[in-house]
């Protein structure tokens, strides 16, 4: 078996501790949607907002894995993770409240600029490259 890189390890543990967090959140929060809705953890999952949470958050969690595994598909899908999860949750907040789904959307922005702007470097980091084309 290969070995993989300190910083990839650690990247590795990153993506997979985010992915944790995201399904833990998505099961078990109150999330409030703005203009006084609060949504208990039942109410989340009634509104499939707490059901897409858990999808990616064990997505990602799996990504990391094959990320750990040196598997080089994984690149692409870590990369288009963030965007496709706020797309999905937009959609389903959208039914809720346009104004709540408005600002995910404008707070969101940033976030996604940073997680694009993350995933490239560490994709594009010597030791990254080589460890996945091994």
């Amino acid at each position: 078996m290969k070995q993989i890189p300190k910083q990839t390890r650690n990247d590795v543990i990153a993506i997979t501790l985010l992915g944790a967090f995201v399904s833990i959140a998505g099961a078990v929060l109150r999330i409030d949607v703005g203009n006084g809705i609060v949504l208990t953890s039942r109410d989340a999952w009634d509104q499939g907002i707490a059901p897409t949470m858990v999808l990616f958050g064990v997505s990602l969690m799996l990504l990391g894995y094959y990320l750990f595994k040196g598997k080089t598909w994984c690149k692409w899908p870590i990369f288009l993770w963030l965007p496709s999860f706020f797309l999905v949750e937009i959609i389903v907040l959208w039914d809720l409240s346009p104004t709540s789904a408005q600002e995910f959307l404008y707070l969101g922005l940033p976030v996604l600029l940073v997680w694009t702007w993350g995933a490239y470097k560490v994709f594009s980091r010597k030791e990254t490259i080589d460890y996945l084309s091994n």
